[in-house]
Formats: C-alpha cells, sequence, structure tokens
C-alpha cells in the first residue's frame, strides 16, 4: 500500500507502508530529511485502491534525535483520535 503525503513538509512524495487490518494505517512517522521524523494522518477515513492520502500533522523527531517517549498500545490509540480531532480542527480555520 502506497501512503500519499499531500502537505507538510513532505508533500508531495510517497511511501510504502503496511496495510493495519486490510486498511490503510490511521498514522504514519514518515522520515525526513536530516533525521527527522514526521507525523502523518490519513486525510479522509474512507480510502479506495492501494493508496492512501495522508495530511502533516507535527514533527515527532527533530534533527538532533530527541523523540517522543514511547506509547503503549492504549495511549497510541488513542494519540490517533487525538491527531485525527488535530487535523479537522486544521480544516475548518
Amino acid at each position: 500500500m502506497r501512503a500519499v503525503f499531500v502537505d507538510g513538509p513532505l508533500e508531495g512524495t510517497t511511501l510504502e507502508v503496511e496495510p493495519v487490518g486490510g486498511r490503510p494505517p490511521s498514522t504514519i512517522d514518515a522520515p525526513g530529511g536530516d533525521g527527522q521524523i514526521f507525523r502523518y494522518c490519513l486525510s479522509d477515513w474512507t480510502q479506495a485502491g492501494m493508496s492512501a492520502e495522508y495530511s502533516y500533522l507535527y514533527p515527532v523527531r527533530d534533527a538532533t534525535g530527541t523523540r517522543a517517549q514511547r506509547q503503549s498500545a492504549v495511549g497510541a490509540a488513542t494519540q490517533a483520535f487525538v491527531d485525527m480531532a488535530k487535523l479537522d480542527a486544521k480544516r475548518r480555520d
């Protein structure tokens, strides 16, 4: 499955990702230049075909290698919902 980044620092690029339960993953931590990692989430819950569009949320790791603390599976799922709420709010602006 291919992730297509529609905005943010990786706009116009793609990344091969593994489906989760036959669907595209709700969030992706994508590598950028200089060791940076950027978090993207699905642009829409409804996706078709073997590619899915993702919108930029925020940086996860900066160029110095500082990284957010690892999360439990429950924390990661909760974060995915928070990320989608942030994206919805960003779209309304």
